[in-house]
């Protein structure tokens, strides 16, 4: 009797362990058919948290492949490839041998191409470059420097040239105004209006030849002190000295530039 018990128990323990074995595989087989469908879905993140739990509830090597690809596509090529080796450790004669041990090496070479930049400290890493300084406003370009003053000598010219042109012009009016008198002297009724026409003519005959004179060399004196160069700074001065005589009439002009 007692080795029936014995017996009894060893089938009761037995059948406890195989009803624990079923569910934690149906619970596994349920956590994976989730997993398989986020994969579709995209969704990697949750497919790896499900083949981690189907996993745990009955530790299958088939769901070690399946996480180690989830990882490839959320890009971490290190716990890929871990967990590929840990398949091909579990299962060593797996049929897809030599495809998991490329995808192992693809991986790794990832990771190692990866690991460089990450192990790189922020100070020792290539600095970005600096912004470029907003150059200034461009400012006003400098006012035009202020014109010399004319020289006194030049001053004199200008000065000269333009009172010698307006003596000019009066003069050679004063002069034809004397002629006109004089040839209507002739044509006069008395003796008395002849002479005063003839003193008439011959007055604004004189002050006609003095001013054209005067003027004409004032324009000479104004063009020879504008065009000739300056030889020495002593002052430049003129002199105009007008020369009346009982038969002429003239001009005297001095000067020095």
């Amino acid at each position: 009797m007692k080795a029936l018990g014995v017996v009894v128990l060893l089938l009761v323990c037995a059948g406890g362990a195989f009803g624990r074995e079923g569910a934690a595989k149906r619970q596994a087989k349920a956590l994976y058919e989730e997993g398989m469908k986020q994969y579709r879905l995209g969704d990697f993140a949750q497919a790896l948290d499900a083949f981690k739990q189907a996993y745990l509830s009955h530790p299958d090597p088939t769901f070690l492949f399946d996480i180690g690809q989830c990882y490839r596509k959320l890009g971490q090529p290190a716990q890929a490839a871990e967990a590929y080796k840990n398949y091909l450790r579990d299962r060593p004669d797996a049929d897809n041998r030599a495809d998991i041990e490329r995808l192992i090496a693809e991986e790794e070479a990832r990771a190692r191409s990866a690991a460089p930049l990450a192990a790189t400290p922020a100070e020792a890493r290539p600095a970005t470059a600096a912004p470029l300084p907003i150059p200034p406003a461009p400012s006003a370009p400098p006012a035009a420097p202020p014109l010399p003053p004319l020289s006194r000598r030049r001053s004199i010219g200008i000065t000269l040239t333009l009172a010698g042109a307006t003596l000019a012009i009066a003069g050679a009016g004063l002069l034809g105004y004397g002629i006109v008198t004089g040839r209507n002297e002739n044509g006069a009724g008395t003796v008395d209006e002849r002479d005063h026409l003839d003193a008439l003519s011959r007055a604004t005959t004189i002050s006609g030849g003095v001013l054209l004179g005067a003027g004409a060399l004032a324009l000479v004196g104004g063009i020879v002190a504008l065009t000739l160069p300056a030889r020495s700074p002593a002052r430049a001065a003129i002199h105009l000295d007008p020369i009346v005589g009982s038969s002429f009439t003239g001009l005297s002009l001095e000067g020095s530039f």
